[in-house]
C-alpha cells in the first residue's frame, strides 16, 4: 500500500482482514439503538458492551492523531520523512476509525480530538525538529503493551508498532535493542527458514549489484546473518542445517533485477514476520522482538526504495 493513499483500497493478508472485522457490531439487533458512552441505564434495553480492546485501540487512534500534527509540523516536512509519515499516518487513522465503528464505538469516543501536544521546549511553538518526531514515534510504540490485546488485535497493531520502530530510525533516533525470547518452536524454525532465504537473496543481491549498490547489499546481508544467527540460537538443535540454495523467485543477472530482488526478500521477510503475531500473542517477549525486528526490517526496506507502509507486512504498498 502506497503511503500516499487516503485509505487502504486492498487488505491483502487475512490477519488485517480479521482485525478489521474484529468485535462484531453491537447496535441492538432488530431496533437498531446504538447506545452512547455513559447513556442512562434504561429498562429492557441492555448497556453497550465495549469491544475487545476498546481501551487500547482508542489510545492508539488519539496518539496517532497526535503524531500527525507533530510530522506536519516538522520544518519541510511536505518534501522529507515527517511528510511521508504524516500521510502513513492518516491511513492508520483510517484503518482504526472504520475498526472501532465497525465495533459498534460511539462515534464522540471514535471522533474525540488528539490529546494536545506541548511544545518541546527546544523548538518554537509551530515548528518541531525530525529528533523530537523520532522521540515521539518511539514513545507512542512504549504507550501500548501488546500482550494484552487478544489475538483479533494483535497483528494489526503490532505492525503498527513496528512502523513506528522504523520512523524512529528513519528520523535519525536510537531505537534500544532487545533481545530476542520466545520464538523457539514451530514459529522459530518458519522464522529462520524465511531469514535464511533472505540471507541467501542477498548474497546473490550483493554479486550481481553495481559498485554503488554494494555497500548497502553487504550491510542488510551482515544483519540478516546476525538475525539467522540469533534464531538458531533461540531453536538449538532442531535447527535443520541450511540448504545449500533456495529458488530465485526471478533470474537475476544486473543492479535492476538485484535492487528487485532486494525489495522482493524484504517484503516477503516482513510477511512471515508479521504471520508470527497472531501465535505470539500474550507472550510479551517475543512480540516485543518481532515488533523490533519488523521495524528494523522495515527501516532497510525503505533503504532500497521502498515506500513507507502503514501496517508493514499486513498491506501492500
Amino acid at each position: 500500500m502506497s503511503a500516499n493513499d487516503g485509505t487502504p483500497s486492498l487488505w491483502s493478508r487475512r490477519g488485517l482482514l480479521v482485525a478489521l472485522a474484529a468485535g462484531s457490531v453491537t447496535a441492538l439487533s432488530g431496533c437498531r439503538v446504538q447506545l452512547e458512552e455513559g447513556a442512562p441505564r434504561v429498562p429492557l434495553v441492555p448497556t453497550r458492551v465495549p469491544m475487545k480492546d476498546e481501551k487500547t485501540l482508542l489510545a492508539v487512534l488519539d496518539r496517532t492523531r497526535s503524531l500527525v500534527s507533530l510530522a506536519r509540523a516538522v520544518e519541510g516536512a511536505s518534501t522529507s520523512t515527517a511528510g511521508r509519515l504524516s500521510a502513513v499516518h492518516a491511513t492508520q487513522i483510517a484503518v482504526i476509525t472504520r475498526l472501532l465503528r465497525d465495533g459498534g464505538v460511539p462515534r464522540p469516543l471514535v471522533e474525540a480530538s488528539a490529546t494536545p501536544q506541548p511544545s518541546p521546549a527546544t523548538s518554537s511553538p509551530s515548528v518541531f525538529s525530525p529528533a523530537e518526531l523520532s522521540g515521539a514515534e518511539i514513545g507512542s510504540a512504549k504507550d501500548v503493551s501488546l500482550a494484552d490485546l487478544s489475538i483479533a488485535h494483535v497483528a494489526l497493531i503490532g505492525s503498527l508498532l513496528a512502523q513506528r520502530t522504523a520512523a524512529a530510525t528513519l528520523l535519525g533516533g536510537a531505537v534500544a535493542p532487545v533481545g530476542p525470547s520466545d520464538l523457539d518452536g514451530a514459529d522459530g524454525l518458519a522464522l529462520l527458514e524465511a531469514v535464511r532465504g533472505a540471507v541467501y537473496g542477498f548474497e546473490v543481491v550483493a554479486t550481481h549489484i553495481d559498485s554503488t549498490g554494494r555497500a548497502p547489499a553487504m550491510r542488510t546481508l551482515l544483519a540478516l546473518r546476525t538475525r539467522a544467527s540469533e534464531l538458531e540460537s533461540l531453536v538449538g538443535s532442531s535447527a535443520p542445517p541450511p540448504p545449500l540454495g533456495y529458488e530465485l523467485p526471478f533470474p537475476v543477472s544486473d543492479k535492476d533485477s538485484s535492487r528487485r530482488l532486494a525489495l522482493h526478500l524484504l517484503e516477503a521477510l516482513l510477511t512471515r514476520m508479521a504471520a508470527a503475531l497472531e501465535p505470539a500473542a500474550g507472550s510479551a517477549k517475543a512480540l516485543n522482538t518481532l515488533v523490533r525486528w519488523m521495524g528494523e526490517t522495515e527501516s532497510m526496506a525503505s533503504g532500497w526504495g521502498a515506500p513507507l507502509a502503514a501496517f508493514p507486512g499486513l498491506t501492500t504498498r
